[in-house]
């Protein structure tokens, strides 16, 4: 592996489900049956990870056992350490399970399969029955029992795994499977103990990405079991990108608290903001803007929702089952199906309705919270956990009293309580929270207002909220508990936290139903331990990675949703995910302990123009790791980077204008990813800056504009370059800063190689603030090669610097080389379908040069999108010496081949036919350095009609006008297609059926994109190109590599990993007489999924076949001579064709039919005169197919192909 992750794996919830199964089941004083005296959890191995498959391994030391008597009946309560029940068939023996999630390919099916299992066997009696599920406060109804299994003398269950389901956790995809090593035999009393069990999982299709979000690394590597071997890396890079969306309800949209305060604070911290505000909502509408929002960065930016409304002014979604839920916009992949994993965060505001007073005390507390919490008596050091008094010491308190001892590695509060009902009531929680207390954890039995009859002095109301004298000492509040978040009622316990002002809560979760009691547990245990533990993954040579300081949000998401969704998938228990809500700003971190003043280090000013801003954040002389750190300034900059282990960020500013940049930062920890020491978090820091001015005064240099002077006796004076001439380029520049530019220089430089710039350097001496100067006294001067197609663009780089100043200012600008015969295009656009496709006229498509500079649009699917395709070309050749391309020169980087020559651009066919759109153009091997007199027809057409509307078809019509035959010919099209914002993580898979290949992301099918080879039928390769091999180096690229790659020398038909890639189609090898024409056809498609891809190449194809194959698409002067006495064209052809011939003497033409199972169905014959003539044929009464023409007549003979329609 090129990474080593290192991190503490199970052991947070391994810590949990112990406490759990104690809770639940009562197992305080457990009979241990396995290995070594202590009880011990189950270990999860991965032996073998790759794309194709994982292997992991499970050993179970042993089980607990408790003994429990039902109506004088005895039974034994199964359990594994560290583990939940499985939820198979009531009535039948209660067995526990080992819960595996795996990290899997994107879009990847899976099977498995059991490589080896090792038993033990114990005698233990009859095994407690599964009873049906309880929600909090429901009376477990009569004792079920199936009697009639119990007499059966067999094992329970059957499987030994099952795989429940595969869904997709934003960046990465996954699958749950449930391990089952405990058997039980009703009838015998005996129990099967699996102690090792390995397993095979095996993925078909699909990749892992190259990236997934850093702030996800936490909840990935606590949840996913292998994905510390996984081929990914948290992605670090700033991609701009709403990160935070807002639904609001109109009647708060001028709310000043809501606008500049909360939503512009958290902009200022780093996360742009987007505000979409209606008279009214529907669940659906909103779940389609979020998913638009989401679809619209790859990678994916968005972050959280904040929904601002009660529930009848912005609705909850629903689930069968769970009537209202938030959770479900937070569920958008995979769609429309969808699973229990959120891809963002989501928090509500819900003020009484139609008072914004409410509004802005909410806000008034978040903001107070986040910004500048009192310090009184360490108050967010300190965690309070009240538990509800049923079955004390078990169930609830034991939950608690379970929290309270489990280690707490990464913030161990300075005061961890229990509050437990039996003993006390409501007025140690009141004293407690006008104390201080950071976090409030609840548990026990709720209702709509209130924590029902959890402690002595009975339930604890909304009025008991309302009675608080807590202050700004707000804390984050969970209700574990039903009913407590149903917002849809007049005002819920949850909505009463929010809106006490002031004190009360800054943040808090309820249900909106009943919940389930046993995830309940797990729920609240893992809601704290989101804050109390750590973990670390160590990725050499970047950085390590602890846990992101977790907001509100994610930790719903980590304790709440992906804990259940992992050790509850079966139904109803992932009702509990469906129904906690958030209220709160979603994006609020919450403290782990009382914050520090950090001391920001960075420049007194910043230059204008590209910049590496340093900021260093430390406590003391402790660095300050995951600080969040903002440069913002309107328009030019905004940009946001998270602190090192060193406590350094480097952020890319481009400053455009003077003025003040603002520089904050926020969340972080001390020594965040370092073991054993204490983790102080920071208060915010804001600072300004002045750019460009208000330290050192400096310049700025603007590139104005440029002008052509091509005077005699170089040029001829019209204002711009033409092929062969000389002239001076004119570049005007301006100061815009606030100091004069000292002593400016520029250096230009061609990215053509046959537009020379012979004079590259100018001076243009001192430039005064807000002054222009050009360097009309020391022009460059350039020379425009006489072999540059007319009508080609020019793309020059400027390059500008100035004594006073530190850094270079960098420009670039395009000049017209020639103008094209008109009405001519040297690019065309071929946009009449769904997709848009840009063509050139000397061999190119997508741009006329790359990168992607002035000439062309690339290959857009859909055509609103951007361009997927880099570069791509047309390549012809027979040996190493005679290769003709516009493709890459060596070394790659040096710009491209100008081997096709063009004696005249594209021209529109009007009408076009049999498509919407057509285009036609010849070309010429005149720029190779040993032209063979090769000429191409060159012709493009698309379609408008839905269903044949995303592909664009080339016929290419070679035709040897030289004097020597060209043998062994080859021809094809290269593409560079780089799909998605990573070209680094594309895939390509090829099918030699269809003759066609496709490139896509690896983590999604949207766009994917190829070619596919429509004539002839045989293709000569088809494949994928590995720029790290064949590209990159500066020793590839050559003529020879792209001989091998048409010839189908280097072959591979599919990408073996995520990388950058070409693919490519080709045909031949064809001898070419003298004057023989030799045509092949290529269809570029595009589609939105690998399907759709594959469909379309069908769809493309029948197309050809129907309107395109055979037809001879532009006249071509093919003369017989006594060297070449008989020549058919076009050939292949559809329907009819033209037999050339030159005879010595009046003589016959026999022309024989033959089908494709080589009877001959049809004899014809001709008289001709002597010399040169044409005959035209069109066969008859012959059946629809695929026939062979075969001509003798004149002391020589030929075949040729051709199609019948129906």
């Amino acid at each position: 592996m090129a990474r080593s992750y290192q991190f503490k794996r199970r052991s947070q919830v391994s810590r949990i489900m112990l406490v759990i199964m104690a809770v639940c089941a009562g197992l305080l004083n457990a009979e241990w049956l396995g290995t070594g005296t202590a009880a011990a959890p189950p270990e999860v191995t991965i032996v073998e990870q790759n794309t194709n498959r994982t292997v992991f391994e499970v050993r179970v030391p042993g089980v607990e056992l408790d003994r429990t008597t039902v109506d004088g009946e005895e039974f034994a309560v199964v359990n594994l350490p560290g583990e939940v029940m499985a939820v198979l068939e009531e009535g039948k023996p209660q067995v526990p399970k080992v819960s595996v999630l795996l990290g899997i390919p994107s879009g990847a099916k899976v099977s498995y399969r059991i490589l080896n299992r090792e038993t033990r066997t114990y005698k233990v009696g009859r095994v407690y029955p599964l009873q049906p599920p309880l929600i909090d406060g429901q009376e477990p109804g009569p004792f079920v029992i199936d009697r009639t299994f119990y007499q059966q003398n067999r094992f329970y269950p059957d499987a030994d795994i099952a795989l429940l389901n595969t869904g997709v956790w934003r960046d990465l995809s996954v699958a749950n499977l449930q391990v089952y090593p405990v058997k039980v035999n009703p009838a015998t009393g005996e129990l099967e103990l699996t102690t090792t069990i390995r397993v095979q999982v095996d993925y078909y299709g699909g990749s892992y990405p190259q990236f997934v979000a850093d702030w996800m690394v936490p909840h990935y590597a606590s949840y996913v079991d292998n994905f510390r071997y996984l081929p990914v890396q948290p992605l670090t890079d700033y991609n701009p990108g709403v990160r935070y969306l807002v639904f609001c309800h109109q009647k708060y949209d001028t709310c000043t608290y809501l606008n500049d305060s909360l939503l512009g604070w958290v902009r200022q911290r780093g996360y742009q903001v987007r505000k979409i505000t209606k008279a009214s909502f529907t669940a659906q509408e909103i779940k389609d803007s979020i998913r638009a929002e989401y679809n619209r960065n790859n990678p994916k930016t968005l972050r959280w929702v904040l929904l601002v409304g009660e529930y009848g002014e912005i609705p909850m979604g629903s689930y069968s089952g769970v009537g209202r839920s938030d959770f479900w916009y937070t569920d958008l992949e995979p769609w429309p199906g969808g699973d229990n994993y959120p891809e963002i965060g989501l928090g509500r505001l819900s003020p009484i309705p139609d008072t914004i007073s409410d509004l802005n005390e909410q806000i008034i507390k978040i903001l107070r919270y986040q910004k500048n919490p009192p310090t009184t008596s360490n108050w967010l050091d300190k965690l309070c956990m009240p538990a509800h008094s049923e079955e004390y010491p078990g169930k609830y308190s034991g939950c608690v009293r379970g929290i309270y001892f489990m280690p707490k590695p990464y913030w161990n509060p300075s005061v961890v309580e229990t509050i437990m009902g039996r003993y006390t009531g409501n007025t140690t929680v009141t004293n407690a929270l006008n104390e201080g207390r950071g976090i409030v954890a609840y548990r026990g039995h709720g209702d709509y207002t209130e924590w029902w009859q959890w402690g002595t002095e009975g339930s604890w109301y909304n009025s008991h909220i309302y009675a608080l004298n807590n202050g700004d000492m707000t804390p984050v509040v969970y209700n574990i508990a039903c009913n407590n978040g149903d917002i849809y009622q007049t005002e819920c316990l949850a909505e009463a936290w929010m809106r006490k002002y002031p004190g009360g809560a800054v943040g808090t979760l309820g249900a909106t139903q009943a919940s389930y009691t046993y995830p309940n547990h797990g729920i609240c245990s893992t809601l704290v331990r989101a804050t109390c533990d750590t973990w670390t993954i160590t990725v050499p040579g970047v950085r390590n990675y602890g846990p992101t300081p977790y907001n509100l949000a994610d930790i719903k998401c980590y304790g709440v949703d992906a804990y259940v969704a992992k050790y509850w998938p079966s139904s109803p228990y992932p009702y509990n995910i469906w129904m906690y809500v958030v209220l709160g700003d979603p994006s609020m971190p919450v403290w782990t302990g009382m914050p520090a003043s950090p001391t920001v280090q960075l420049p007194d000013s910043i230059p204008l123009g590209p910049y590496n801003l340093n900021v260093t954040v430390r406590v003391g002389t402790r660095p300050v790791e995951g600080a969040l750190v903002c440069a913002w300034k309107d328009p030019d900059v905004y940009v946001a980077e998270r602190t090192d282990a060193t406590g350094v960020a480097t952020l890319a500013v481009n400053a455009g204008t003077p003025g003040t940049m603002r520089i904050t930062v926020s969340e972080g920890h001390c020594e965040h990813s370092t073991p054993g020491v204490q983790h102080t978090p920071i208060l915010p820091f804001t600072t300004t800056r002045p750019v460009g001015g208000g330290g050192t005064p400096q310049p700025n240099m603007i590139y104005v504009s440029n002008m052509v002077v091509d005077s005699p006796p170089g040029g001829n004076n019209n204002g711009r370059f033409d092929p062969g001439e000389t002239g001076k380029i004119i570049v005007t520049l301006r100061n815009t800063g606030n100091a004069t530019a000292q002593n400016v220089t520029a250096r230009l430089k061609s990215t053509n190689p046959q537009f020379v710039i012979t004079d590259s350097t100018s001076s243009y001496g001192n430039i005064p603030q807000d002054s222009l100067r050009n360097n009309r006294t020391d022009p460059f001067v350039a020379q425009a090669g006489s072999g540059i197609a007319p009508g080609t663009y020019v793309v020059c780089s400027l390059k500008v610097r100035s004594d006073n100043d530190q850094h270079e200012w960098n420009y670039a600008f395009s000049l017209q080389v020639g103008q094209p015969p008109l009405p001519g295009q040297f690019v065309i656009d071929l946009d009449t379908g769904s997709v848009l496709l840009s063509a050139c006229a000397i061999g190119s498509i997508g741009y006329d040069e790359p990168p992607a500079q002035d000439l062309g649009q690339g290959f857009r699917v859909p055509k609103t999108a951007a361009s997927c395709l880099f570069y791509g070309a047309i390549m012809a050749g027979n040996s190493p010496t005679y290769l003709v391309d516009h493709f890459y020169s060596q070394p790659a980087n040096s710009g491209t081949n100008h081997d096709w020559q063009t004696p005249d651009s594209f021209r529109m066919v009007t009408p076009p036919a049999p498509a919407d759109e057509h285009w036609m153009n010849t070309m010429t091997d005149g720029g190779h350095s040993t032209p063979k007199g090769l000429r191409v027809s060159q012709q493009w057409y698309m379609n408008s009609d839905p269903g044949y509307d995303n592909w664009a078809v080339l016929t290419l019509e070679f035709t040897n006008t030289g004097s020597q035959p060209i043998n062994g010919l080859y021809a094809g099209i290269v593409g560079d297609f780089d799909i998605g914002s990573s070209p680094t993580t594309n895939i390509v898979v090829s099918d030699t059926v269809r003759r066609a290949v496709l490139m896509r992301q690896s983590s999604s099918e949207n766009p994917s994109a190829g070619f596919v080879l429509l004539e002839p039928e045989r293709y000569a390769n088809i494949g994928a190109l590995d720029h790290n091999v064949y590209v990159y180096p500066d020793s590839c690229v050559t003529d020879g590599q792209k001989f091998r790659i048409l010839n189908g020398t280097i072959v591979q038909r599919n990408s073996n990993r995520a990388y950058d890639w070409s693919v490519f189609v080709s045909a031949g090898p064809n001898d070419l007489p003298v004057g023989g024409v030799w045509r092949i056809a290529i269809g570029v498609i595009g589609a939105t999924s690998v399907n759709g891809f594959w469909s379309s190449v069908d769809t493309c194809q029948r197309w050809y076949v129907a309107n395109l194959l055979g037809i001879q698409e532009k006249p071509v002067n093919v003369m017989a001579t006594p060297d070449r006495p008989l020549v058919i064209s076009p050939n292949p052809f559809r329907n009819r064709t033209a037999i050339h011939y030159f005879a010595a003497q009046r003589g016959n033409l026999d022309l024989t039919v033959i089908d494709a199972t080589g009877r001959v169905v049809s004899q014809e014959r001709f008289e001709v005169a002597a010399g040169t003539g044409t005959v035209i044929w069109k066969p008859r009464a012959l059946a629809a197919g695929i026939y062979f023409l075969k001509v003798q007549g004149a002391g020589a003979s030929t075949s040729a192909k051709f199609l019948i329609m129906e």
